[in-house]
């Protein structure tokens, strides 16, 4: 009977927790991306990566052509006007503020440690492999901790295990410059990655348990969109701030959209939103 239990609560691990399996596949291309990457710029050179990528980004279109159709809302024709009013609504929606915040938080500190942990772990006396390695923990820890954190999305509410998330995601971004061995430097990505691989189940959770089956599709589009935003304000933001202050406080202050969105996550448990 025992075995019989354990092996239903396993199917249904398999089975529901989609976001999870979702945010693996995002976390395995970039593991890959990076260590493959490296690998073919280093044995035919840099631009065959490009031409690598842009065929895959084919295949990817192919793929997509061969998608099962999906449904149409009703309605009549939906005006520019009246789309862009529907986003600032969605960006104005207090359920879905949390979910925008954290994963533009999330690419915002990825962004800015592209930028400064190569110049970081060069003063340290360490290489690229080094940096390769620092970034590969981070994926890993990201794809290990995605079905976990999408069975306590479920079975906890969404707002707890995202909360421990980014507690844990500040933890490891804003230690890593205080991290002096190339150690205690992968304790530190390794937390930056079990915080997003909990945090990211449970923010794409919210997209869909707070939209209608008509707003969904736009507003995952915002939410992919804010994770280009914020590698895109970050990186360069993250850099400047770096270029006055010294790598080791810009590293640091990667974390500050981070520390936002914790404080948010810590007021909506503290006001008992605990079901989204």
């Amino acid at each position: 009977m025992l075995s019989y239990l354990i092996y239903d609560q396993f199917l249904e691990l398999l089975a529901i927790k989609a976001m999870g399996f979702y945010g693996m596949a995002i976390a395995t291309a970039t593991l890959l991306g990076y260590g493959g990457g490296g690998m073919i710029a280093s044995r035919l050179g840099n631009e065959f990566v490009f031409y690598i990528g842009g065929l895959l980004l084919i295949f990817a279109v192919i793929l997509a052509g061969l998608m099962p159709k999906g449904t149409r809302a009703s309605g009549n024709r939906v005006l520019w006007e009246d789309s862009l009013k529907r986003v600032v609504e969605l960006l104005k929606n207090e359920n879905l503020r949390l979910a925008y915040w954290a994963i533009f938080a999330q690419y915002f500190a990825f962004g800015g440690i592209v930028v400064l942990l190569p110049l970081y772990v060069a003063t340290a006396g360490m290489t690229a492999f080094h940096v390769g390695m620092l970034l590969a923990m981070f994926s890993l820890m990201f794809i290990l901790v995605q079905m976990p954190g999408g069975y306590l999305s479920d079975r906890m509410g969404r707002l707890r295990p995202a909360t421990i998330g980014l507690g844990l995601a500040v933890a490891g971004v804003v230690s890593l410059p205080l991290a002096a061995t190339f150690g205690l430097m992968v304790v530190m990505m390794a937390l930056y990655g079990i915080g997003y691989g909990l945090l990211f189940p449970s923010v794409s959770a919210m997209i869909a348990d707070s939209t209608t089956s008509d707003e969904y599709g736009r507003a995952t589009g915002i939410f992919h969109a804010l994770i280009t935003v914020g590698v895109s304000v970050g990186a360069p933001l993250m850099g400047w701030v770096a270029d006055f202050s010294g790598i080791k406080i810009g590293l640091s202050l990667s974390g500050i959209a981070l520390i936002i969105a914790l404080v948010m996550a810590i007021v909506g448990l503290t006001k008992g939103k605990t079901a989204q």
